[in-house]
């Protein structure tokens, strides 16, 4: 059955905020390397387009798996929430990590194809998770909806890329924010990315593994459950890093006194 046009909306919105903060991340983080427009425009248009594609790869290719072998669903449900799963703590564990920000800015080395795909990689198998969220819906919605999750995610680039030329700018003129604050707004949208990229690794392992008919919602609310478990460990350590790196990126984009 078709989806309504809220569920069909809230469905593409909620896969591109999963998979769209690292790339608000990534890009805000760069802003010392950025030397003119261009350099995140280009950066913008490699991740839409990564993020459309990797999520069709996954998710066809998981589908196709499962009707191929639909005595395994169980087993590639367990998969698909694995993968999210790991994720989210190899995520945790670069988190809790301090950076080192040195050297002088290169374009290649920021925003190049290697660091585009680096940034993807939740992309790729998020398509998987997602095949849990879309059941009973038929072929054309769910095709439509990677391009207009792509789209959403290029929006955040952009949006994104607006933050990281403005704050370039303040730190310029020497207006720019605390590593506090910055370090806040880091931690905050790093909890909501492992809140909602873990939403679709649960959904996965109720809906394959436990063959549950539980609402999206429930889910959520358990993965926010989780992460706020997850945050109440791990949360100052996590600060810290962020702090850590804030006080290393706003030292070097500083103006020369």
């Amino acid at each position: 059955m078709s989806p309504d046009p809220v569920s069909f909306a809230l469905a593409c919105l909620v896969m591109a905020t999963g998979i769209g903060i690292d790339v608000a991340l990534a890009t805000i983080g760069r802003f010392h390397a950025i030397r003119s427009p261009s350099d995140g425009l280009g950066w913008v248009g490699r991740i839409t387009a990564t993020h459309i594609l990797f999520p069709m790869i996954g998710y066809y290719g998981f589908v196709f798996a499962t009707r191929a072998m639909a005595a395994v669903a169980p087993f590639l449900g367990l998969a698909a929430g694995a993968m999210v799963l790991w994720f989210l703590k190899d995520a945790v564990a670069g988190w809790l990590e301090h950076p080192e920000t040195t050297g002088e800015p290169d374009i290649a080395e920021h925003f190049g194809w290697a660091v585009v795909f680096a940034v993807s990689v939740d992309a790729l198998w998020s398509g998987p998770a997602k095949s849990a969220q879309v059941i009973g819906w038929p072929p054309l919605p769910i095709a439509v909806s990677f391009p207009i999750s792509g789209l959403i995610v290029g929006l955040i680039g952009l949006a994104s890329l607006g933050v990281a030329l403005r704050l370039k700018r303040a730190i310029a003129r020497a207006a720019g924010p605390s590593p506090q604050r910055l370090a806040g707004a880091t931690t905050a949208a790093q909890a909501l990315e492992f809140c909602v990229i873990g939403y679709f690794g649960w959904l996965a392992l109720a809906r394959y593994t436990g063959g549950l008919e539980v609402s999206a919602l429930a889910v959520f609310a358990f993965s926010a459950l989780v992460t706020g478990l997850v945050f109440a460990a791990f949360g100052r350590r996590i600060h810290a890093a962020n702090r850590a790196a804030a006080e290393k990126l706003l030292a070097l984009s500083a103006p020369a006194s």
